[in-house]
């Protein structure tokens, strides 16, 4: 609801500039500026938006605050460019981010280069770059200083990139800080994202019993609902399973599969689901279930390939009809100029 809310104001606001008979650019810049601000308020970690949103004059508005020499503007418009563009073109993000950055570096502006840092960390990590994304958690780390709830994220992204080096002791420092920076925050959300990492943690350990302890403590926890109850269920059967305790395995995926049917989750995590419901069934040999979890499986991911088509489709879509009415509003103006 708050995404469609959001795509309305803009859409609003977008028609509501084309028809300006005179907009100076300074105005279109500002109107930009405002729109971000709106959707992604000041650019915080831990604010969770839908990027599929196209915000008329965003992409200009960081090189128009540059060339005034405004560069806390430059630096904060480059940042909401780079959110608008991280889930479709990440060339283009990870460029805004740098400049995001570069201008906050000018600026003196730490809290928006540590956010830029994070970004850029987190692209790295998702292309294997490990040592790259390494440094620049750090720098996003180091920049955050005594800013906590942001900590607690770049923290947790410290501790992955360590795990995927295998260095593990390092990665269970982190996010030892992480987890405490979450804790003395109230960052529910957060604290599930690390509690699931240290169980993983341990099972990459070959520490099953630790990492089943993890997930049994989730399901104690206040804050548990369904959806992520998917995700405990889901560890603790694939835990089960490198164990060979078909049995045990039986009893959470049973449990997994009765309650992904019934609660909202993301497509990608019905691709995880129905891929480990799938295994499961080939090493039962039951041919019915492998059927229908074949069916599943290959449903949500294509759900998920679609959707990532539409979302590209809608921003192409929604610069093509921004561009369309700024066109014709500078052909009435050029007709108006020769009268």
């Amino acid at each position: 609801m708050r995404s469609e809310r959001l795509i309305w104001i803009l859409l609003i606001a977008a028609m509501l500039a084309a028809c300006s008979p005179y907009p100076r650019e300074s105005e279109r810049m500002a109107e930009a500026m405002a729109q971000a601000e709106a959707v992604y308020g000041d650019g915080s970690l831990l604010i969770e938006t839908d990027t599929a949103l196209f915000i008329p004059g965003l992409a200009e508005a960081s090189q128009y605050y540059a060339g005034k020499r405004q560069y806390g503007k430059a630096a904060l418009a480059a940042l909401y460019n780079g959110y608008t563009d991280r889930d479709f073109d990440k060339e283009a993000a990870m460029v805004s981010f740098k400049e995001a950055e570069r201008y906050g570096e000018l600026a003196h502006d730490s809290l928006t280069m540590a956010r830029a840092e994070y970004w850029m960390g987190r692209f790295l990590y998702d292309e294997g770059r490990k040592e790259d994304a390494l440094s620049s958690f750090k720098v996003s780390t180091n920049h955050f200083g005594n800013r906590y709830t942001e900590r607690a994220v770049t923290e947790n992204g410290l501790a992955a990139t360590y795990m995927l080096m295998g260095q593990y002791d390092s990665a269970e420092y982190h996010l030892q800080n992480s987890l405490d920076y979450a804790q003395d925050c109230c960052l529910d959300q957060m604290e599930w994202k690390i509690i699931n990492n240290y169980s993983v943690l341990h099972r990459v350990r070959g520490e099953y019993d630790l990492s089943l302890d993890y997930q049994r403590g989730m399901l104690r926890k206040p804050w548990l609902d369904d959806a992520k109850r998917v995700y405990v269920y889901l560890n603790m059967g694939n835990a089960f399973a490198v164990m060979s305790e078909m049995d045990s395995a039986a009893f959470y995926y049973q449990r997994l599969d009765s309650i992904v049917q019934v609660v909202s989750v993301r497509d990608e995590t019905k691709v995880s689901v129905y891929g480990a419901l799938l295994r499961f069934a080939k090493t039962q040999g039951d041919d019915s279930l492998i059927l229908r979890y074949y069916e599943q499986h290959e449903s949500a991911l294509y759900d998920v390939m679609s959707q990532r088509q539409e979302q590209s489709i809608y921003r192409i879509q929604k610069r093509y009809d921004y561009e369309t009415l700024q066109n014709a509003m500078n052909q009435k103006l050029a007709r108006n100029h020769l009268v």
